[in-house]
């Protein structure tokens, strides 16, 4: 007489995710202004304003590729993947031009450009001589983010300035949780700062003249995560194979 067997086995679920990763070196080059670029204020006095810039090239950021970038003029660059936000940059600072202290009859505008030759191009946008919105003229802020093609690295560079309320400098994936999705954010002292994935964080003080920030690339790491799950079988005949 045939037999029906009854079995219970233990089946394991994978599902690989890849995580973008950001490590942080610092060090100490001359700032320069950049020349010959590209004014995207328009000749007029900016806050609380957002441009469209192209990056002059296609960059990968947490798996996705942009040929253009939002910027705010507030000091970062920001885009969207999905119902998530990337950010590159300052945050948490409300920057407005200069000009509104020293003479709005002559704006200072926000530049950018690209340069270099194809495959090796550095995208470089600059925040010239900016004031902070109710602050007085001993906030001021010059500074530049650069974005590499060849590697995807990004970079963030500071010429003399000062912030009584400084930010974290920051290249992130969020949406809505108190860490970040993927990437990460500068915290402390800005000559040894720490990495944080926590949202609203800030460094201690402004940069000294000089001091280069770059988030070096890596490549995806895939993660794996099991579920174990209980499938009944019936087999027929038996014995089986």
């Amino acid at each position: 007489m045939k037999k029906l067997c009854a079995l219970t086995l233990a089946m394991l679920m994978v599902m690989c995710v890849n995580a973008q990763t950001y490590t942080l070196t610092t060090s100490n080059v001359i700032y320069e202004e950049l020349t010959g670029a590209t004014d995207i204020t328009g000749g007029q006095l900016w806050d609380d304003e957002i441009w469209q810039v192209p990056i002059g090239f296609a960059v990968e950021l947490f798996d996705s590729s942009f040929t253009m970038l939002n910027a705010n003029s507030n000091g970062f660059l920001f885009d969207t993947i999905g119902n998530a936000e990337v950010m590159i940059g300052m945050s948490r600072s409300d920057l407005v031009d200069g000009a509104f202290l020293i003479d709005f009859n002559f704006p200072i505008p926000v530049t950018y450009l690209t340069e270099g030759a194809a495959g090796t191009k550095i995208f470089k946008i600059e925040w010239k001589l900016a004031n902070v919105w109710g602050a007085d003229s001993t906030n001021v802020v010059n500074y530049q983010i650069w974005i590499y093609e060849e590697t995807g690295n990004i970079e963030f560079h500071f010429g003399a300035g000062f912030l009584g309320n400084m930010s974290t400098l920051s290249v992130q994936k969020y949406s809505g949780s108190p860490y970040f999705e993927d990437g990460i954010s500068l915290i402390g002292d800005p000559l040894n700062p720490q990495t944080s994935t926590v949202i609203n964080q800030k460094l201690d003080n402004y940069p000294s003249d000089g001091m280069a920030y770059t988030f070096v690339k890596g490549e995806p790491v895939p993660t794996t995560i099991g579920e174990s799950q209980e499938i009944n079988l019936t087999l027929y005949p038996n014995p089986v194979s």
